[in-house]
């Protein structure tokens, strides 16, 4: 197996904020409130990207007290506190921190980036049509509650910036379905589902170059995405091998445990 491709963007910060403001924008919040620099966003629990602390610059002055007014904003909206680390996350310390009161550590998602790959553009629409929504539901089942949380975030993001895909077979089943999102000259791809009995057939790549495609003929240059490296090491070979895509950086999750919110 080729090496991984691993981008040296430790140098750039600015590179990494604007993909953090754009994967923030593209995954959006019902509800988001700030502490100095710090953002807490919460969406009905579904997904921790929408319902985590994203500690940017500047960090507040009292690091112990900061993270106890963080988990009883989210204690008071009954979901569990959880902190979204990156390279730029602020203060140095507060990895340590949430390690010494217990908050357990995940494994890490890549955000991989590169130039957008040959491909033409697959039909999209501003909003999930009922065969991509009813194919998702078929393929990805979600509990009552974060199908709502989820439908809530795919409402808020509907426009313009957004298209939603879906590739069917020659006889017009549905194979694959996901949505890109445009930031200026950044178009990022998300929520990519291939039909489990339709795996391994091109379905997904063509997907993904049809998707960046269609976000090349509205100003977009540079292509992003996440992988989770442990569950979705196939994705990441063909985005490494096949689109040319590297490593930009790592970000990770730490959760609280079962106890009682530090002091503070």
């Amino acid at each position: 197996m080729a090496a991984a491709r691993i981008l040296d963007v430790m140098t750039e910060p600015v590179l990494v904020t604007r993909l953090e403001r754009a994967l923030a924008r593209a995954w959006p919040a019902a509800e988001v409130d700030r502490m100095d620099g710090w953002e807490l966003r919460a969406a009905g629990g579904h997904t921790r990207r929408a319902n985590s602390v994203n500690p940017f610059s500047p960090h507040p002055a009292d690091l112990v007290a900061a993270v106890g007014k963080c988990e009883r904003w989210y204690r008071e909206r009954a979901l569990r506190p959880v902190f979204r680390l990156t390279p730029i996350s602020n203060p140095a310390g507060l990895d340590d921190r949430l390690a010494s009161i217990g908050y357990v550590e995940d494994s890490g998602t890549w955000v991989m980036v590169g130039s957008i790959p040959d491909g033409d553009a697959v039909e999209t629409t501003r909003s999930p049509s009922e065969t991509w929504l009813a194919a998702r539901g078929a393929w990805s089942a979600l509990s009552a509650e974060y199908e709502a949380a989820w439908k809530g975030i795919l409402h808020r993001i509907s426009g313009d910036s957004v298209g939603f895909g879906l590739v069917a077979t020659p006889t017009g089943v549905p194979a694959a379905i996901g949505h890109a999102v445009v930031d200026g000259d950044l178009v990022g791809l998300y929520g990519l589902i291939v039909d489990p009995r339709l795996r391994r057939r091109g379905h997904g790549e063509r997907l993904s170059r049809g998707l960046l495609a269609w976000g090349r003929e509205r100003g977009a240059t540079t292509a992003y995405l996440q992988v989770h490296e442990p569950t979705s090491a196939p994705a990441m070979a063909m985005y490494e091998g096949k689109f040319g895509m590297g490593r930009a950086y790592e970000y990770r999750y730490r959760q609280a445990a079962n106890r009682q919110d530090a002091p503070g």
